[in-house]
C-alpha cells in the first residue's frame, strides 16, 4: 500500500487546450502519465494530485479527465488548483461522480483524510504570499481565507490522528517563499506537525525539494517529475 504524488496533469480531454503549446516536453503528456502510472502504481496504492487537474471550466467538461484518472490503478486524492475552475463543493462533486460510476477519486476538502494505517493527508489550495503577489490588496483576502482552511484541515487531523501517526500536508501553491523563507502558511504547516508538504504549480525543478522547520517540501508538478508519479511512502515509511 504505497503512496505517490503527481500534480498539475493539466488534462484537457473535454476541452481544446493542448499542453504542447508550452513546449515539446509536454508532447503526448497524457500518454506518458498513463504509461508511467501503470508501470509503478498498483490498485492498492494511493496517488495524491495537488491541483491543476483539468483545464475544464465546468464539471461536465472535466468528466472525461476525471474518467481518465479513474481508469488508472489506485485511489486518487485530488486537491484544487488555481486552474480548476470546474471545482465546486465536495458534496456536489461526489454526487456527480457517483452518477457517472466514477469510484476511485476522493476530493480533499477542509478535513484530514486517512491514506494508509497511521498516515494522514490534510491541506488546502493555498495562495501566493505577499512577496510573490502583484496585487496584495486582492490576494490578501484570499490568502487569509486559505489560512483559515488550513487551520480547519489541521484541526481535523489533530482530532483523528493517534500518537505516532504521520501527517502529510498538501497545497497547490508552495507555502514557502521562492527563497525558501517561512510564511504564515508554512508556519501553519510546521505547527501542525507535518513531516512533508506536497505542492505543485511551480514548473521549475530548481525548487524540487526544500526543507523548513523540519518539514520537507516537495514539488510534485508533473513536468518536473517527467510525468512519473513520485513515491513518497513505500508502505513502511516516508521516502524523503
Amino acid at each position: 500500500m504505497s503512496i505517490f504524488a503527481l500534480s498539475d496533469p493539466h488534462l484537457s480531454f473535454g476541452t481544446d487546450k493542448p499542453m504542447s503549446v508550452f513546449g515539446e516536453h509536454w508532447d503526448n503528456h497524457e500518454k506518458r502519465i498513463e504509461a508511467a502510472w501503470k508501470a509503478s502504481v498498483d490498485p492498492a496504492d494511493t496517488v495524491i494530485l495537488a491541483g491543476d487537474i483539468s483545464w475544464a471550466t465546468r464539471f461536465d467538461e472535466a468528466l472525461p479527465d476525471l474518467a481518465f484518472l479513474d481508469a488508472l490503478p489506485g485511489r486518487k486524492v485530488l486537491l484544487r488548483g488555481n486552474h480548476d475552475y470546474w471545482w465546486s463543493t465536495v458534496g456536489k462533486m461526489n454526487r456527480q461522480l457517483a452518477g457517472e460510476g466514477i469510484s476511485t477519486l476522493t476530493f480533499l476538502g477542509y478535513e484530514a483524510i486517512r491514506l494508509a494505517p497511521g498516515v494522514w493527508l490534510a491541506g488546502s489550495r493555498g495562495w501566493p504570499h505577499e512577496s510573490e503577489s502583484t496585487d496584495w490588496d486582492t490576494d490578501e483576502v484570499i490568502y487569509r481565507r486559505e489560512l483559515i482552511r488550513f487551520a480547519l484541515a489541521f484541526s481535523d487531523a489533530r482530532k483523528k490522528m493517534a500518537n505516532g501517526d504521520i501527517l502529510i500536508a498538501a497545497s497547490h501553491f508552495c507555502p514557502l517563499e521562492r527563497s525558501g523563507a517561512a510564511t504564515p502558511m508554512s508556519a501553519a504547516v510546521a505547527a501542525a506537525g507535518a513531516a512533508m508538504c506536497l505542492y505543485g504549480h511551480v514548473h521549475n525543478s530548481a525548487r524540487l525539494r526544500m526543507v523548513s522547520k523540519d518539514v520537507v517540501y516537495l514539488n510534485t508538478a508533473a513536468d518536473v517529475l517527467d510525468f512519473k508519479p513520485l513515491l513518497i511512502h513505500d508502505g513502511r515509511s516516508l521516502c524523503i
